[in-house]
């Protein structure tokens, strides 16, 4: 004749264990959700800002001056996508733009002054679709091209908080 296995206390002590996993998950899941919605709370109010802002100047201040308070992080950098063009701005005020226009001279990265005139051009061998500042010192511009990604170390930083 076959013995009688005991699984009673230990399918019990399973089940309590795994219903306290799922407690604590539930608990985490909960804490989670009262996060993001004041995260999300947060964003609207960002936005808000920057939409009340008058004018470029304005909206760059709130960018780059509110937006790391207000969000919690160290800086925000402007990154701009218009139509099928990235830009990017330095500290120095200068915007730089990917280019290309179907030509190969002008194919890479075009870098305008605060006053609007052309300074430099970092020549790419296809055309520069966008670009952000990365690195420790915010000094090294990646660019993003058609088929390719391309890095150069410049002396300029990324504009940032």
């Amino acid at each position: 004749m076959g013995r009688v296995i005991q699984f009673e206390e230990r399918a019990v002590a399973t089940l309590r264990e795994r219903l306290g996993e799922a407690e604590s998950a539930r608990a985490d899941l909960a804490a989670f959700a009262r996060g993001h919605s004041g995260a999300v709370a947060t964003i609207h109010e960002a936005v808000i800002a920057a939409l009340e802002a008058d004018d470029f100047d304005a909206l760059a201040a709130v960018v780059t001056r509110q937006w790391p308070a207000m969000l919690g992080l160290d800086c925000v950098a402007i990154g701009l996508l218009i139509g099928d063009q990235g830009f990017r701005i330095d500290v120095d005020g200068n915007l730089l733009c990917g280019w290309g226009m179907g030509k190969p001279e002008l194919d890479g990265v075009r870098v305008v002054s605060p006053k609007g005139e052309p300074i430099g051009h970092i020549a790419l061998p296809e055309r520069c679709a966008n670009l952000c500042f990365g690195g420790v010192h915010r000094n090294r511009l990646f660019m993003a091209a058609a088929t390719s990604v391309f890095a150069v170390r410049q002396h300029a930083r990324g504009a940032g908080g």
